[in-house]
Order: structure tokens, then sequence, then C-alpha cells
């Protein structure tokens, strides 16, 4: 059965597909989401872009919320019906991926499933395709970019440029992060168009090749010069830490299943084998490139050294730029979801590796290797599906259900005087509006400091983190417990 491995990534493909759908529909509405919807949902479409006041946080992923609005005069305040945008970005993620692969190796090949699973298999950056988020599409236009870069790589056709200029530009629309990889990009064409044009090189000829995907991400930097202002003066980019390890370890605890909290040497066992690994690699790509010959080496377009090559540099860029956004304009690195940039880049060097080291060995020796790395990122995944709430807002896995209790507990003759943490007011708030809880009066914590906050204030009802839970013993009463908060009633 020759087409046996395309048809199993198909209907990965697909039932990968319908995961980001149902999660769409089922998980409920999180921090980031409700703030974009209670401040934007209503904003003309000129102020999303040219309105200071639309830029007092880095909330406003232009994408998301044109899609939001246009899911909301269709169809209302339905959770789908806001996240359609991320919902269609994940298809483009898969299809992109798809094609990415299919450049490298025949679908009739088992390889061809391995690469496919590498590249989608990853809980965490699904997770955002099933988000009113820009996170999600940003990741889903720089697959496209990857795979008109790479299909330049081997076909050298100008139009690819453009699409993956094109592709760049949305994504940084989607959101700005993705401004690292657009830097590295450009970088990373020039040292190409250099390698394969050295002996008659022309910087006008350099000038008319550069301005093709130059046009695109020339006219989105235009669109975002004032935004990046307003949001850098709010000290937006302040977000993240100041070490890129930090980047790499969260980038690794976000993807990598942990069955218990409890026993924290298991992530540093788990998190020293990567990295050591990590190292490996970058070491192996070191030796491999390095030498007089390597500009030869990479010039036929059959094997995969080209595209190798030209992926670790890439990657590595993108690192490097990170460090000059820190060191030179005061950013902190990526962490978390404003580093999910990272997974498509390090995604395709350990494909395309995996493909060198098997053309240039025996397919033995490589065949273990991709049977316990595809099977790891099988088990890893299902682990960690899940239907009831984001990764990176687990704390709001019950607050929709916890305010509509709270709710039920008023009527016309008595509102209810709800007192939520900060983190769940956002969320809260947007079920109060677009339910009609009218049962219930929530107040915004400004301090963050939900302890002194909730003892100061006569509420009938709190939910609050369950770390909160004895300390407000004296004064609150249990009502319910939820797996990710507690629900108290005023003694």
């Amino acid at each position: 059965m020759p087409k046996l491995p395309l048809f199993a990534t198909l209907a990965l493909g697909v039932a990968l597909f319908v995961y980001i759908i149902l999660r769409a529909v089922k998980v409920g509405f999180t921090h980031d989401e409700s703030s974009s919807f209670m401040n934007l949902i209503q904003e003309p479409l000129q102020d999303l872009f040219f309105n200071a006041r639309n830029w007092q946080a880095a909330n406003n992923h232009l994408i998301n919320t044109i899609c939001m609005q246009i899911g909301y005069r269709w169809f209302g305040a339905e959770e789908w019906a806001l996240r359609w945008g991320s919902v269609a970005a994940g298809l483009v993620f898969l299809t992109y991926a798809f094609r990415t692969v299919r450049l490298w190796l025949p679908v009739t090949s088992w390889w061809f499933f391995g690469a496919f699973c590498i590249f989608v298999l990853n809980h965490f950056v699904l997770d955002f395709f099933s988000l009113a988020r820009g996170y999600g599409p940003s990741v889903a236009f720089e697959m496209a970019a990857l795979y008109y870069f790479f299909r330049w790589i081997k076909q050298q056709g100008k139009i690819d440029l453009l699409k993956a200029g094109g592709a760049l530009g949305l994504g940084i629309l989607s959101n700005f992060t993705l401004l690292d990889v657009m830097a590295a990009f450009f970088v990373t064409i020039s040292i190409v168009y250099y390698t394969n044009n050295k002996n008659n090189f022309s910087i006008v000829r350099y000038f008319k090749f550069i301005t093709l995907p130059a046009l695109p991400v020339l006219t989105t930097l235009l669109l975002i010069f004032q935004p990046i202002r307003w949001i850098n003066a709010k000290g937006e980019f302040e977000y993240g830490p100041q070490a890129f390890w930090e980047t790499w370890r969260v980038l690794f605890d976000r993807w990598v299943y942990h069955p218990s909290n409890g026993y924290a040497w298991v992530k540093v066992v788990a998190l020293v084998v990567a990295t050591l690994l990590f190292l490996r690699l970058g070491y192996v790509l070191f030796k491999r490139f390095r030498g007089p010959k390597l500009s030869e080496s990479l010039q036929p377009a059959e094997n995969y050294a080209a595209p190798l090559f030209y992926a670790a540099v890439l990657t590595v860029l993108t690192m490097l730029m990170t460090m000059v956004q820190h060191y030179l304009l005061g950013a902190n690195y990526l962490i978390g979801r404003t580093a999910l940039l990272f997974y498509p880049l390090l995604s395709s060097v350990i494909v395309l590796y995996l493909m060198d080291w098997q053309k240039r060995s025996f397919p033995h020796k490589t065949r273990v290797t991709w049977a316990v790395l595809v099977g790891f990122m099988l088990i890893n995944f299902a682990a960690q599906s899940n239907f009831r709430f984001a990764q990176e807002w687990p704390y709001e896995e019950n607050t929709k259900e916890a305010a509509l209790l709270a709710n039920q507990q008023g009527d016309a003759t008595h509102t209810i005087n709800y007192g939520v943490g900060w983190l769940y007011y956002s969320t809260t708030l947007f079920y109060q509006e677009t339910l009609g809880l009218n049962n219930i009066t929530i107040t915004y914590n400004s301090s963050h400091d939900d302890l002194p906050w909730v003892m100061a204030q006569p509420f009938d009802l709190i939910y609050i983190d369950p770390a909160l839970q004895a300390k407000v013993a004296d004064t609150y009463a249990v009502f319910k417990i939820y797996p990710e908060g507690v629900m108290m009633k005023r003694k």
C-alpha cells in the first residue's frame, strides 16, 4: 500500500483540525481574549491602527482583532465565532506544514509522515489556533513564509520571495514578535544570494533582488511604526525574562508533558537532557558545514545540505535578533506564547538534519531515531490533549462555570456583590456582558493583590485562587471548590 503514509498524514491533519475546532467551541474564554473583546470589539478599523487608546497594552493583535469583529457582527459573542480567525489559521498552518515536507520527501514515504508529525504535533502551538489571540495566525503565516523560503532555495523562483515577504507581513500584523524572524529572513536570503552570485555580485542587482520581498514588509512596518512606539512607551517590551536561557527553558517546559508537578527533578532531568541534545545538534551542524568547500556543498538543489544549512542560519539569526533587541533596545527576551515562533524554525532544522543524516549514511542508522522521536511526540501530544483549558491560562478553566453559579444565587430583588481575583476579572466581565448575568455586580482589583482587597470589602461571594482559601477562612466559608479556583460565601 504505497499511499498509506499519505493517508496517515492526511488523517492526522484532519484529526488535528477537528481537535482545533472542538477546542474553539468548548474551551472557555481566557483573560487576554476577554480583555481584547471588552476593549476593542466596537472600535473602528482606522482606530485599531492609529489611535493611542487602543495601544495602552500589547493586547491588540491586529489580524485577530479584525477577525473577532467580523465574527461578532455575523454570529454574536459565541466563543467559536470570536475565534474563527485563529481556527482558519490552524488550517493554514497544517496545510503549509504538509507542503513544506512535500518539498523534501515523497508522500509514499513513512519519513514523510514522521516529518509532518514533528512540525504539527505540538500541543502548545495548537492551543493558540483555538483562541482569539494573534499568536496562532502569526505562527501560521510564519509556516507559510518558511515554505516559500525553502521553495525559493530549491527552485530560485522570485515570486516565492514576494510570497514569503507577504506572509511575514501578515504574520507581523498578527503579532509583533515575528519581527525577529523578519530581520533574520532578510539577512539569510542575502547570504543565499551572495553565495549563489559571488563571482558576479553587483550591488544594483542585489537591490533589485531584495526589493521584491521587501515591499510587503515595508508596507507592514509603516502600519505598525506608531503602534510600536505607543506600546514601547507603556513598557510592554519589558515583559519577559532577561536571559535567553529562560526562553529555551520555557519553550521546552510548555512543550513536554510533566505527569506530576510534585517532582521537580523530573523537569530538571528532562531539561538537561534536551539542552545537551540541542547543543549536540548545534555541534554536529557546525562540523557538517565548516570547511573551505561549503559553498560548493550548497549548490545542488536535490540534496538536503542547502535547506538544512539555511534553516540553521535562519534559526540562529532569529535567536541573535532577540539578543540584539535586548542589548540595544532594552526589550526583554521572548517567553511562552511570545516565543512560539521558534517551534517551526527548530522543527525545520530537526527534520532536515534527520533527512540529511539519512541520505549520507545507511537508513537503519536513522530509522530508530525517527521512530523514537515520532513516537514520543504522539504520546506527548496525546497526554496533553484536553477540551477544558488553555495551557497558557489554565486558571480560567472554571471561570465561566463559577460566574453562572454566582449569578444563580441572586435575583431581581437581590444583586450579588461578587468579588473575583484580578486574574479572573476580565473573563467574568466578558460572560456577564455576553450572557446577560445581571444578578451579579463585580469590581476590578487594580492592586493585583487579592488578599487585602477581598478582606477590605463586603462581598457576598468571592472567587479566588485556591492558595488564598485558608487565609480568608475566618471571614468566608467554602461554597464550591473547582480545579482552578474556589468560590466562598461571606459568613
